[in-house]
């Protein structure tokens, strides 16, 4: 074998060489994204979600705009911020779970109160009297076995369970473990804002909460 034809022999097996070289980086990187997209559905289709929040019912915790992310797994308490999805509704809705199974709630109407077991609730993130709807839950009521009841931190503007009743915990998709706070809202929104305003609500601290 001359030498131009051991060169070449060299040259063919450092170009094979470095071709599998290559296919093993390509192989790597494409296995490493498979792996990244494979853990992301994970993540966000089976363990957690986001869902961006419509309306004030959950101001000063979320405003139109932001985005909640919520973890599926785990169990419900009173105080959890979860994100429901009612048959009828457009849209996921954002409350706050009040009372759990075996509860009994009930609303002092003359001072706005919510009484759990017969004890004032504490609620410091409502700026707000609460009180009952209108053709909606009959107070006092007792929470259903496998059932929580829900209220909106903004009490005049939201919809939850003193108009539709205590919701199954099959009904809610995740609690919230984030919010992310966007720059957008709506004029609605404004308009509650200015009300928080006047309440008192910057004087207590507790703006970004």
């Amino acid at each position: 074998m001359n030498r131009h034809s051991s060169l070449s022999i060299e040259s063919t097996l450092m170009w094979r060489k470095r071709a599998a070289q290559r296919n093993r980086i390509w192989l790597g990187l494409i296995t490493r994204l498979l792996t990244t997209a494979l853990a992301m559905h994970l993540a966000l289709g089976v363990v957690m979600g986001i869902s961006r929040v419509h309306g004030c019912s959950m101001r000063p915790y979320a405003r139109c705009g932001d985005i909640a992310v919520f973890s599926r797994i785990g169990a419900y308490q009173a105080g959890d911020v979860v994100v429901l999805r009612r048959a009828g509704e457009p849209e996921h809705l954002i409350k706050r779970i009040i009372a759990v199974a075996g509860d009994t709630l009930d609303i002092d109407g003359a001072v706005g109160h919510v009484l759990l077991n017969g004890h004032i609730l504490e609620e410091n993130y409502v700026f707000f009297e609460t009180h009952a709807r209108a053709g909606g839950v009959h107070f006092p009521i007792q929470v259903p076995e496998g059932s929580v009841f829900l209220l909106g931190d903004n009490r005049p503007e939201s919809r939850d369970s003193r108009e539709f009743g205590a919701v199954s915990e099959k009904q809610i998709t995740g609690k919230v473990i984030i919010m992310i706070r966007t720059s957008w809202e709506c004029s609605k929104c404004d308009v509650c804002g200015a009300r928080i305003l006047r309440s008192g609500f910057l004087g207590r601290g507790h703006i970004g909460v």
